[in-house]
C-alpha cells in the first residue's frame, strides 16, 4: 500500500463533515474530543467508519469490483485513524513527561529534607566546624 499522505495530495482530497469539506491539513487541527458543537477527529471517524460499515458488500460469490467511494472513504478514514493515534502517542507522551518532571522534584525535595534533618542531627560543634570549614 502506497503512503496514504501520497495518495491524499495527489487526489487533493477532502474530508466531508457536517461544516463543509476540509483538507489533510485541516484534520491535523482538530481536537481528539471536543466539548459541545465542535468537530473533532473522534467524531469525523465514527462518521467515515459507519459510511464503510454501510458500503460492505454482502455477497460472498460475487468478485467485488473497485468502488472508488468506498476507496475514497477507507482513504479518509486510514488518514483521520493515523492522524488520532499520533495525536494520542504525543499526548501520551507529554504526560509521561509531566509525570517525571513531578517525581524529580519530589525527589529533589526529599534529599533537600534529608540533608537539612541530618545538619539539625548535628551538635552545634559540628556545625560551627562546618560553617568554618565553608570560610
Amino acid at each position: 500500500m502506497s503512503n496514504i499522505f501520497e495518495r491524499a495530495t495527489k487526489q487533493a482530497l477532502r474530508f466531508t463533515t457536517a461544516k463543509g469539506q476540509i483538507s489533510v491539513e485541516d484534520v491535523w487541527k482538530l481536537n481528539l474530543k471536543s466539548i459541545g458543537s465542535k468537530l473533532d477527529l473522534d467524531t469525523l471517524a465514527r462518521h467515515y467508519y459507519k459510511l464503510l460499515k454501510e458500503e460492505e458488500s454482502m455477497s460472498f460469490v460475487d468478485t467485488a469490483k473497485s468502488d472508488p467511494c468506498r476507496t475514497h472513504n477507507q482513504l479518509c478514514f486510514d488518514i483521520v485513524k493515523h492522524i488520532i493515534d499520533v495525536k494520542k502517542a504525543a499526548t501520551e507522551k507529554a504526560e509521561k513527561a509531566q509525570q517525571t518532571r513531578v517525581l524529580k522534584e519530589k525527589i529533589k525535595e526529599a534529599i533537600q529534607d534529608k540533608e537539612d534533618s541530618s545538619l539539625k542531627s548535628l551538635s552545634v560543634d559540628e556545625l560551627k566546624k562546618l560553617l568554618d570549614d565553608l570560610k
